[in-house]
């Protein structure tokens, strides 16, 4: 398996070369994304103004549904995005490839049991927090494997399952590959969100190659 330096440099090489491409495949999701961020800073603005409260628990609640359903597009568009730095092909049909496909479902169930399965490990007592993030970074490459195993991998847990053994002794690994992002995302917000369009793809096209490796190099 490459270093984060190796990877990180292909990364850039990819995002140098497809920049126009690679922006106009993940501008969907940095919009989601920032429109989900907009609705919940919103609310809380809300709660500061008004006392009402039938009007503040009208609106807490229309934007965590909001939210919610933000998050499940952008997941299912993330998968796409995923199929897009792997075959390099970032048209807009390939980023949308499982909402025509019909397949967004099957994404949005394994995306739920994921998370519903990390709160559960969070609820066991002193240690649940740390066992939630050890769990969360060993479910990480189950919706990745949409791109490579979706014929092979009949039911959500299966997804979660594969993602498990793939991730055996790389949590770590992967752990320190994001805290080095860092650095790029507080540069992101010093610059008020406008260095996301640099940020986001780059980040986003690296951990895609992380797990690359990790995949072949167990296969």
């Amino acid at each position: 398996m490459r270093t984060r330096k190796e990877i990180k440099g292909e990364a850039k090489e990819l995002l140098k070369a497809n920049f126009d491409n690679v922006l106009k495949a993940s501008l969907f999701l940095i919009l989601l994304y920032f429109i989900s961020g907009f609705t919940v800073g919103f609310s809380f603005g809300l709660h500061e103004q008004t006392s009402n409260i039938a009007n503040i628990l009208t609106f807490a609640g229309t934007s965590i549904v909001l939210s919610i359903a933000l998050d499940f597009i952008a997941t299912v568009l993330s998968v796409g995005l995923y199929e897009a730095v792997i075959t390099k092909d970032f048209s807009l049909e390939k980023v949308f490839k499982y909402f025509k496909n019909g397949k967004w479902k099957k994404i949005i169930l394994v995306y739920l049991l994921m998370n519903i399965f990390i709160i559960l490990w969070a609820f066991i007592p002193l240690a649940g927090p740390i066992i939630a993030i050890i769990k969360g970074y060993g479910y990480s490459m189950a919706l990745y494997l949409f791109t490579k195993e979706e014929a092979e991998l009949t039911t959500a847990r299966s997804y979660i399952k594969r993602s498990l053994e793939l991730m055996d002794g790389h949590k770590l690994d992967y752990l320190l590959f994001n805290l080095s992002f860092i650095p790029w995302l507080l540069l992101a917000t010093f610059t008020f969100g406008l260095a996301y369009v640099w940020v986001f793809p780059y980040i986003f096209i690296a951990n895609v190659i992380f797990f690359e490796d990790i995949y072949y190099s167990k296969n």
